[in-house]
């Protein structure tokens, strides 16, 4: 089922949940039931959100924390990385830990992760972080070659949540 947002996007959720009541705890501990059906959506950082009016304050709903009808502090995470497919297929619950093993690449670094240039010794470094600890994968001339010697470690140290560089058929 496609939904409309503001300013011309879209988001995916399953048929079945359109006209599905949910009970979602906002942060405040109020208690809130509706149906997507039922609201008005909006497009926020990239996100499906809709708002509910109690009196003399105003709350957000992001929908793919409606979906798992999730309690504060925990996370959703959109596995294909695409805010806009609320598919359940596609969320998933999360720890902190998981959130962050699972994030985007650092700016200022490389192009790849687990990459960095040391500017002092003139070489790629390769690195990857578990459990707050930093390990040193080892020293290389070409970016590339730092990149993959980080691919070839991050699923020991990550699982399912091991975010791999991509590399371009050159």
């Amino acid at each position: 089922m496609i939904i409309q947002l503001s300013r011309g996007f879209q988001t995916v959720i399953d048929d079945e949940d359109y006209e599905k009541p949910f009970t979602f705890w906002h942060v405040s501990g109020e208690k809130f039931q509706f149906r997507i059906c039922d609201s008005r959506w909006y497009y926020h950082l990239g996100y499906a959100r809709t708002n509910r009016r109690k009196p003399n304050r105003q709350y957000q709903f992001f929908i793919h924390r409606l979906l798992l009808e999730q309690k504060p502090g925990i996370i959703t995470d959109h596995i294909d990385r695409d805010k806009l497919n609320n598919r359940r297929s596609n969320l998933r619950t999360l720890t902190n830990r998981e959130n962050t093993l699972n994030s985007g690449l650092v700016k200022g670094f490389s192009r790849f992760r687990g990459v960095s240039w040391n500017k002092r010794r003139q070489y790629w470094e390769s690195y990857i972080i578990n459990n707050l600890k930093k390990y040193h994968l080892g020293c290389f001339t070409d970016e590339i070659e730092a990149a993959k010697c980080y691919n070839k470690v991050a699923e020991k140290y990550h699982g399912e949540f091991a975010h791999f560089n991509i590399f371009d058929e050159e």
